[in-house]
């Protein structure tokens, strides 16, 4: 009686940290969705005072926040919640020290290339050489509040999370509105906005850090092992802009900017799923990591715990994607006519939203068991593959294109799937 009695509170025990895992998922993706829907209504009441050619040089100042930001810290900002969980948190300051360490180099570094070279730069970019240096103060202070946000996820401060996050998106949405409404300032408002709002946040991160003892000259052990395991991730982040990036060219050349349009709209749809995928990811992640680096479960206990918990978010996104496809389908051609035609591929990309859930799912695993370098060939590869196939088959049609992405994303999750599943068998001596 007394086993049977013990088996149930166990049993009890594990339900209530699934009803955790799903509720503490279910508000991270409450404040992911809240964030992006706050950028996507800034873009919509931005249209009428921002031109097409500003929005032209925006997007063109986005595409070098985004590649200053593969290199501004070697991707190295996600090693903190793997070390965080395997050796606690006093590694965890290193490698916040570590990171900074390598901000700080990489700004200089970038800062004294623009001071040698900053007019040749600027005329390949075709952007003015000051909002380039402004794009190095946003990329090193975006990593530092990015930093400030996992370290209070990883702590499971939920509250804390949406407070800290949400505020950062509406403040940006008000200065952008104030700047470039208010004052006139176009484009250029919405980069100021952008400065503002990530060197206050990243500058309280970085005093947050400071007054909490966080930084240490100590670092010199982590940093070896810490680059090996980001240096892999910056062609695996590269490969979203290679696929989705290049597209907008490949449609564009073939049909029509119209077209280009239809299909943005839709991949933006389908997204939905994936900012699901995400906001439950960065509360699931850390029951993975804790999971695993649990010295008191066994191999098995571990392995059948992180079991139930994947079928319970796999069967939720499965739920979710459909929802979004059959909603799509119904309300668009009432509720937005001109963009009727986008419903079709919304069909296939909100699977292709699923399939990135899946991936997020089980590339847990494999971060934490260091397996980054394989993560890259897997994504780079298929990000290549992705792109042969679309200069083959968009000209066809924008419905292969839509199937080309769930194909591509599909294979990438079986991959993924299969390397994590034999990796958790091997660490957790289950063969």
């Amino acid at each position: 009686m007394q086993f049977i009695h013990k088996v149930n509170i166990q049993q009890k025990l594990h339900r209530l940290q699934s009803c955790k895992s799903l509720l503490n998922g279910a508000l991270f993706s409450m404040y992911s969705f809240l964030n992006k829907g706050i950028i996507f209504l800034l873009l919509l009441l931005l249209a009428n005072y921002i031109s097409p050619a500003d929005y032209g040089y925006l997007s063109l100042f986005n595409t070098v926040l985004m590649v200053l930001g593969y290199f501004i810290a070697l991707s190295a900002d996600g090693y903190m919640g793997i070390v965080y969980f395997k050796e606690g948190e006093d590694c965890q300051k290193q490698v916040i020290s570590a990171i900074s360490f390598i901000i700080l180099l990489i700004s200089i570094v970038f800062l004294g290339i623009l001071g040698i070279s900053g007019k040749w730069v600027s005329q390949v970019v075709n952007l003015r050489v000051e909002m380039l240096y402004i794009g190095v103060v946003i990329s090193a202070a975006t990593v530092f509040k990015n930093m400030y946000l996992d370290n209070i996820r990883l702590h499971e401060d939920v509250k804390l999370y949406g407070i800290v996050s949400c505020s950062n998106a509406f403040l940006f949405f008000v200065l952008s509105l104030v700047l470039v409404i208010g004052f006139h300032l176009s484009w250029y408002g919405q980069i100021y906005a952008n400065l503002l709002t990530t060197v206050l946040y990243g500058g309280y991160a970085l005093y947050y850090f400071i007054r909490e003892r966080y930084f240490t000259l100590h670092f010199k052990k982590i940093l070896r092992p810490m680059i090996l395991w980001s240096i892999p991730l910056i062609p695996h982040i590269a490969s979203g802009f290679i696929r989705q990036g290049c597209d907008r060219y490949i449609i564009n050349s073939y049909h029509s900017i119209d077209d280009v349009g239809l299909f943005s709209f839709a991949l933006n749809i389908a997204n939905i799923v994936f900012i699901f995928g995400l906001g439950f990811n960065n509360s699931n992640s850390v029951d993975i990591y804790k999971t695993l680096g649990n010295k008191e479960l066994s191999g098995v206990e571990k392995y059948n715990k992180l079991a139930k918990i994947r079928k319970l978010f796999s069967s939720l996104y499965l739920v979710i994607s459909i929802i979004v496809a059959i909603l799509a389908y119904i309300f668009i051609p009432l509720l937005l006519p001109q963009y009727t035609e986008s419903k079709g591929y919304i069909l296939f990309l909100a699977f292709f939203g699923y399939f990135q859930c899946v991936y997020l799912l089980w590339t847990n695993y494999l971060f934490y068991f260091n397996k980054t370098k394989q993560i890259m060939f897997i994504t780079f590869g298929s990000s290549i593959l992705h792109l042969l196939l679309s200069l083959w088959l968009t000209r066809y049609g924008l419905y292969y294109t839509a199937v080309i992405y769930c194909v591509t994303q599909g294979i990438v999750a079986f991959v993924i799937k299969y390397m994590a599943k034999k990796e958790l068998n091997s660490n957790l001596l289950l063969n």
